[in-house]
């Protein structure tokens, strides 16, 4: 119960998005791991982690930071690889490998596990979202949204990325505003936002969230984000970078 009770406090800092929260979610699923060695859902929450420090991790590489995360979940899917989440973080660290193919077969089996598997459809439309497949991307998200009804702010930021993506952009914008509301410190969504504001001719609001942006993480820049965020598409990958340069990203 001890170790159970660890885990859900890191699934409640895990859900809030900031850096300091997502610091603070490890250390709870590490404190679970350290009562139960054969948590399997911690060691793939603890996974799960380790692959959103790709974005906003402190002092930690990319490739470091999957490494870990592939480790854990190798454990995880020993320990028991009929659980869902297993596949989902795998799924996760196959698209930040870039490898889309492997990603969807991933999440593919984590529906196959659990077919009212709401978040795994939002990671299928995450990942369709990066593999330049967004109107394939659009279905997924609708899904995970069909299923879960109580929708978080990180299925509103892929809807929006993958609206952006379609050069929707007043949807894009709404969309990611909403997602900003209720999660204010998830930094990957100002990204985003920042980019709609530009392509919508806002650039007063586009400079304001680089300066959010940056006040949480200093050292983000272009080529930070060009190393970690898997853009199969290099037209929408120059476009997205330029609107970030416009909206105020130095190199």
């Amino acid at each position: 119960i001890e170790a159970y009770d660890l885990f859900l406090r890191g699934l409640d800092h895990f859900g809030r998005r900031s850096g300091e929260d997502s610091v603070l979610a490890k250390e709870f699923f590490e404190a679970g791991i350290a009562i139960a060695p054969n948590f399997a859902r911690a060691y793939a929450s603890l996974a799960l982690a380790h692959t959103r420090a790709v974005f906003d991790g402190r002092g930690i590489s990319r490739d470091k930071s999957l490494a870990i995360a592939e480790s854990l979940a190798r454990k995880a899917h020993q320990l028991d690889e009929k659980l869902p989440q297993v596949h989902f973080v795998s799924a996760e660290v196959a698209m930040y490998r870039g490898d889309y193919a492997a990603a969807l077969d991933h999440v593919s089996r984590a529906i196959e596990l659990k077919p009212s598997y709401a978040d795994g459809y939002a990671l299928s439309g995450w990942i369709l979202h990066w593999a330049g497949r967004p109107a394939e991307g659009l279905h997924a998200i609708d899904k995970a949204i069909e299923l879960n009804p109580r929708v978080p702010g990180v299925y509103f930021l892929v809807k929006g990325a993958l609206h952006y993506e379609l050069e929707q952009i007043a949807e894009a914008t709404r969309l990611l505003e909403k997602a900003i509301e209720k999660n204010p410190n998830y930094n990957l969504v100002r990204v985003f936002l920042a980019a709609a504001y530009v392509a919508n001719g806002n650039l007063d609001d586009a400079s304001w969230q680089v300066e959010e942006i940056l006040s949480l993480k200093p050292e983000f820049t272009l080529t930070y984000l060009q190393d970690v965020a898997p853009i199969r598409d290099p037209n929408y990958k120059d476009r997205f970078l330029r609107d970030l340069q416009r909206a105020g990203f130095s190199h």
